[in-house]
């Protein structure tokens, strides 16, 4: 038996990207990116970021959220590492850390406006040309940068959740 939570979050999946229709014949099983975007309002809403006495207790909190929100779901049990993962990957708890991101650029050929690496993708300058990029929690902002990371604007290191409405 499907439980409840399961169904719904499936159906808010849908809707949220647009799949209806002869679409829903596909594959529509959450991933556990999906999964955690769909919990993250709650988490936040329990788990304030901001009022965290300390890091392990936000990673408890967002833990307790995940395991309730998960329930019995096989689909949605798989991920509750990577979730809570994502939890502690954030600076909710720890005063004055960062988010930080550190790249690894290619060369950008000013002539020909590509990239060498990754090869083909158009550039104006070697910023252009991300070959991989990497992020962590920092103590200061001072720490990321001395190293050659640039300071996020996001508690966490996880993707941002952001809906894109589905085109018409």
């Amino acid at each position: 038996m499907i439980p409840k939570l399961f169904t719904f979050l499936v159906a808010t999946l849908l809707a949220v990207t647009g799949l209806h229709g002869a679409a829903v014949a596909q594959d529509t099983t959450p991933t556990c990116e999906d999964a955690r975007c769909l919990f993250q309002q709650q988490i936040d809403a329990e788990c304030s970021c901001e009022d965290a006495r300390n890091h392990g207790q936000f990673v408890k909190c967002a833990g307790q959220v995940i395991r309730d929100l998960t329930g019995e779901s096989e689909e949605f049990k798989n991920c509750r590492g990577k979730l809570v993962r994502c939890a502690a990957r954030s600076t909710c708890g720890k005063e004055g850390f960062v988010t930080c991101t550190r790249y690894e650029l290619g060369v950008c050929d000013p002539t020909a406006l590509l990239c060498s690496e990754p090869a083909g993708q158009v550039c104006a300058t070697n910023a252009d040309c991300v070959i991989s990029s990497r992020c962590s929690t920092k103590r200061s902002a001072e720490a990321c940068t001395e190293r050659g990371g640039v300071v996020g604007d996001s508690p966490t290191c996880c993707s941002s959740c952001e809906v894109v409405p589905p085109t018409p």
